[in-house]
């Protein structure tokens, strides 16, 4: 069964274009990232899934018909938690449980949640004292308090150290039978965790859905490791058989001939590293060949 189903999905307000054409599913117990620069898209599409935008053409059925006939069995998690400020987080977690008719009391998912997340010690703190830290870790429980099959996640690290990421995944990991959709700036993670990945850019799907380990095969850009040399040299010239994906004013070389490749560096470039291939290098690969 499609937990989500995209299909054309366009969206647009007062005559601009946000997005365009977007189209993906997620089945059953999928991990799925929306991968893609700064306003991009991505959030928005969050917002048309769950009902706070309609959308200008297209469909979005979750579970098999619309989001706001599934509420109970969707847990949502944005980027800024939009709770009441006044509340303190206890009164947060007994006012969501109430919604819920989950008894707080002895309850196995809620302890979880708090010892793994480790809020004993702002459960009497107002939520508008928290650090950013501390709200997306109050944000996670309450996205996760009834044990939903669905979990649709903006962002759900972003302010997280790396022992408290470490903790979110593992708590996702320990659900068997929940579907993840989730959107991360933080590139490594979507390639850590998630099954398959969706690029945006500018509003509009890159490439079909596909597997991680799709994506870093050599269908795209060939071998396991790229050279990166600083975006002054002039590789274009040097190399002109290699497949060279310029960002952040560096160039990433990638070849079928690797070690004539690197040769040719070591003799012409003072500075180069050597990195394993990203989803970001398939990213900005994608987008210069939907310009072409």
């Amino acid at each position: 069964m499609k937990v989500i189903n995209i299909q054309n999905l366009s969206y647009s307000i007062n005559k601009k274009r946000i997005l365009k054409n977007i189209h993906f599913s997620i089945e059953k117990n999928e991990r799925v990232a929306l991968l893609g620069s700064n306003g991009s898209g991505k959030s928005t599409i969050i917002d048309v899934i769950v009902d706070n935008f309609s959308p200008s053409s297209g469909q979005v059925n979750v579970f098999e018909s619309v989001f706001k006939d599934h509420k109970r069995k969707i847990g949502v998690l944005y980027d800024n938690s939009p709770f009441f400020p006044a509340l303190k987080v206890h009164e947060l977690i007994s006012f969501t449980s109430s919604i819920y008719n989950i008894k707080e009391r002895d309850n196995a998912i809620i302890d979880q949640l708090k010892d793994s997340l480790g809020i004993s010690n702002i459960e009497q703190s107002l939520f508008h004292a928290l650090s950013k830290g501390e709200r997306k870790k109050v944000g996670v429980i309450l996205s996760l308090i009834h044990d939903p099959t669905l979990l649709i996640a903006d962002e759900p690290t972003s302010f997280l150290d790396p022992s408290m990421r470490n903790a979110y995944w593992r708590i996702l990991s320990e659900r068997k039978d929940l579907t993840v959709l989730f959107t991360t700036h933080l590139w490594e993670e979507a390639q850590r965790y998630a099954d398959k990945v969706v690029f945006i850019n500018d509003g509009e799907q890159l490439f079909e859905t596909d597997t991680i380990s799709n994506f870093l095969s050599d269908k795209y850009l060939n071998g396991d490791k790229k050279i990166v040399v600083d975006g002054a040299s002039e590789v274009e010239r040097l190399l002109p058989e290699a497949t060279i994906v310029t960002y952040n004013d560096q160039h990433h070389i990638f070849s079928r001939s690797f070690k004539a490749t690197l040769d040719t560096i070591q003799n012409s470039v003072k500075k180069y590293s050597l990195l394993e291939k990203s989803l970001e290098d398939i990213y900005h690969y994608l987008i210069v060949k939907q310009k072409q």
